[in-house]
C-alpha cells in the first residue's frame, strides 16, 4: 500500500516526503543579531571573532524575493486585479434609469473589494515589517526551508545528530537535550512561514529519555515544557487562552525491556500537550505492547539498514503498523545525500582516508555507516547503478526513483535539507504520480537485497 499524504489529527498533516532539519551551526550563532557583513570587509584583527551572517547584498536580494513570493503579496495582487476588473465592468454598464440598479450593485461590490484589498495590503505590510526583528544570520537558512516548503514539503522534523553518529555526552549526559538547538532555530522558520504563508506546516519533535539512568524518574511534562520554551511558546497563559499543543511527539526508547515505554507513552499523552504520538524504531513486541495497552500511536519511524525494507522482520513490523493504522516514516532515506546521482561512478566514498575529511557526526556520517554495513562502497555503487538505470528509463533523477520506491512500499521517506546551495531539492511534485512499473519495483528490490 503506497504512502499517501494524510492528516494524523486535525491540523496535523503528513506530506509525502518529510524534511529532517539539522543546523550545523549553534543556535547562539544563528540567532545572533549581528549586522550584515560588507562584501569587502577588512581583515579581522588577530584573535578577533570572524563576522557572522549574510552580506548586505545577499539580504537586499533575498528579502524582496521572499516578500514577492509571500501569500500576502499574492493575495494583494490578485485582489487588486479583481478590483480593477470590477471597476472596468462598472464603466461598461450603460447609463440610464433602467441600469441604475445594476450600477448600484456593482458599486457595492467594488466597495467590498476595496475593503478586502485594504485588509490584504495590511497583511502584505506586516510581511514587509516582519523581517526587521529577525536575526539576520539565520535569513539564508530560512530561505532554504521556505524553498523546500514551496516545492511541496509541509512536514518538518526537528532533527539532530543521533546514535551512533553523535557526541555520547549529548545522548547520555545528565540534562542534555539532543534537539534543543534545532528546536530554537526551527521556531524562527515556523514564525516566518506563518507570516508568509496561509496554510501552516506540521512539525515533528523527538524525545529520548535515558532509560538506563537509575534512581531518577523522568518528568515528561517538564520535558515537553522545555520544547515549548525552545519553540517560543509561553508556559503561563492568560485566562481563556487555549493552551498550545505539539503537532507530533516521537518517543525513542533505547530498549523496550528496560523501564516502561507504555507508561511513558501514556504519561506523554496525559499532559494534554501533544496532538499525536509517534514511536521511533520500536520492535514488533514494543508495538504490540502499545496496542494491547490501548495507546493510540499515529506514526512509527523506521531506522533500518540500507535494504532493510526487504528484510522479513521489517516487513512484519510494517504489516502490523498498517493493520493498526500507524503511518510509517523512513529515517534518512537518502543517506544524508549519498543516495543521489552525484555519487554514481565515484571511486571512493566521501570521507575515505585518502579523500576529504568528513565530520564523524551527522546524517552523512550515518549514511556512510549504512553503506559500510550494506557491503561497502563497491556494493553501494551497484545499487546506485540500478537506480540510475531506472531513472533514465523514466527521465527522472535517481533520488526520485529511490523515494518513489519507498513510497510504494508504504513509507513516508524522511530526507535532509539541501543547505545553502550545496545541493538541490528534488522536485517532489513528480512523486504524486507512480511512475515505477512492477518490473522496476522488482529490479530495485533485488538491488537493495
Amino acid at each position: 500500500m503506497a504512502a499517501i499524504p494524510c492528516d494524523l489529527a486535525k491540523g496535523v498533516r503528513l506530506s509525502q516526503v518529510l524534511l529532517s532539519v539539522w543546523f550545523e551551526e549553534s543556535s547562539e550563532a544563528l540567532l545572533s543579531d549581528a549586522a550584515p557583513a560588507e562584501e569587502e570587509a577588512e581583515e579581522p584583527e588577530e584573535g578577533a571573532a570572524a563576522p557572522t551572517g549574510p552580506s548586505k547584498d545577499t539580504l537586499y536580494k533575498l528579502i524582496p524575493e521572499r516578500i514577492a513570493q509571500s501569500d500576502g503579496m499574492n493575495d494583494f495582487n490578485n485582489m487588486k486585479k479583481t478590483l480593477m476588473q470590477a471597476e472596468a465592468d462598472y464603466n461598461e454598464i450603460p447609463g440610464g434609469k433602467e441600469m441604475a440598479e445594476a450600477k448600484e450593485e456593482k458599486m457595492k461590490e467594488i466597495e467590498g473589494l476595496k475593503e478586502q484589498l485594504a485588509n490584504f495590503e495590511n497583511k502584505f505590510l506586516e510581511v514587509k515589517a516582519s523581517w526587521d526583528p529577525d536575526p539576520k544570520a539565520v535569513a539564508p537558512w530560512m530561505n532554504t526551508l521556505m524553498d523546500c516548503a514551496t516545492k511541496g514539503v509541509y512536514t518538518f522534523v526537528a532533527g539532530g545528530t543521533f546514535w551512533p553518529c553523535t557526541n555520547m555526552m549529548n545522548a547520555f549526559g545528565t540534562g542534555k537535550d539532543l534537539y534543543a538547538e534545532c528546536e530554537k532555530v526551527l521556531s524562527v522558520y515556523q514564525k516566518r512561514h506563518e507570516i508568509e504563508r496561509n496554510v501552516p506546516n506540521t512539525y515533528i519533535f523527538k524525545l529520548v529519555p535515558n532509560v538506563f539512568q537509575e534512581g531518577e524518574t523522568f518528568d515528561y511534562n517538564a520535558a515537553i515544557d522545555k520544547i515549548f520554551t525552545n519553540w517560543g511558546l509561553p508556559l503561563e497563559l492568560e485566562e481563556g487562552v487555549k493552551p498550545p499543543k505539539l503537532d507530533v511527539l516521537v518517543l525513542y526508547w533505547w530498549d523496550v525491556k528496560e523501564g516502561d515505554p507504555v507508561a511513558a507513552a501514556k504519561a506523554i499523552m496525559a499532559t494534554n500537550k501533544v496532538k499525536s504520538l509517534g514511536l521511533s524504531n520500536f520492535p514488533l513486541e514494543g508495538l504490540k505492547m502499545m496496542v494491547r495497552a490501548g495507546v493510540d500511536v499515529a506514526l512509527v519511524e523506521l531506522c533500518v539498514p540500507l535494504g532493510g525494507l526487504e528484510h522479513e522482520q521489517t516487513k512484519t513490523i510494517m504489516a502490523f503498523c498498517q493493520l493498526h493504522g500507524m503511518k510509517i516514516v523512513l529515517s534518512n532515506a537518502l543517506l544524508g545525500g549519498l543516495l543521489t546521482s552525484t555519487h554514481v561512478g565515484r571511486v571512493t566514498c566521501p570521507g575515505d582516508p585518502f579523500g576529504t575529511a568528513m565530520d564523524p557526526i551527522g546524517p552523512v556520517a550515518e549514511g556512510r555507516l549504512l553503506v559500510q554495513n550494506f557491503g561497502g562502497w563497491k556494493a553501494f555503487q551497484g545499487l546506485l547503478g540500478t537506480l540510475s538505470e531506472v531513472a533514465k528509463r523514466h527521465s527522472v533523477p535517481l533520488e526520485l526513483v529511490a523515494l518513489r520506491y519507498y513510497i510504494n512500499r508504504g513509507c513516508f521517506p524522511v530526507i535532509g535539507v539541501p543547505w545553502l546551495g550545496v545541493d538541490t531539492m528534488p522536485d517532489i511534485s513528480k512523486l504524486e504520480t507512480d511512475f515505477l512499473e512492477p518490473s522496476d519495483m522488482s529490479q530495485i528490490s533485488k538491488a537493495f537485497y
